[in-house]
């Protein structure tokens, strides 16, 4: 015997308030995907091949591992940490300090504290997107072994604050 399957139709009332608001939620929740899948189909263009046995991984302040920064275009500037880990994450030492830099300064630009071991990331107030890198020596003899880290910034409009009416 084969099972049968029904579909059931609910229908609620809901304040429209509400539904604007989890619709605008939801079109930003897929603004912010296709913002991130550009800046990752990005990343493999702009980035040589590097052996991997170390990795960079970015935190906030507070600890927290960052995979991506969303701004919007009047942020105040961001303070980024940086370590080096080996292939089972634990902390590793490099050889000298982090290297700092941003792929389109004219959308953010990054300044490395004095150690290196963390940078400010602010917005210029154009939208957009890049990517904060911080680059590393993990060989700790005479040679380079360079290791990057990428961090993809994604700057986006401010809360509105004005209607402006045109014509058209």
């Amino acid at each position: 015997m084969k099972n049968k399957l029904t579909g059931v139709c609910v229908e609620i009332e809901v304040d429209p308030d509400f539904e604007e608001k989890l619709f605008g939620y939801l079109e930003n929740t897929n603004e912010y995907l296709a913002h991130i899948l550009r800046v990752l189909n990005r990343i493999d263009a702009k980035i040589p091949p590097v052996e991997l046995a170390y990795s960079i991984i970015f935190n906030n302040n507070d600890g927290q591992r960052i995979e991506t920064m969303l701004l919007k275009v009047d942020s105040t500037p961001k303070h980024v940490l940086v370590k080096a880990v080996d292939s089972k994450g634990n902390d590793a030492k490099i050889d000298g300090a982090f290297l700092w830099s941003s792929s389109d300064e004219t959308v953010a630009t990054v300044v490395a504290d004095a150690d290196g071991s963390g940078a400010t990331v602010s917005v210029t107030g154009v939208l957009g997107e890049c990517l904060v890198t911080a680059r590393a020596d993990a060989d700790l003899g005479e040679g380079v072994k360079e290791i990057i880290g990428t961090l993809p910034v994604l700057v986006e409009a401010g809360e509105a604050v004005e209607v402006r009416i045109t014509e058209g």
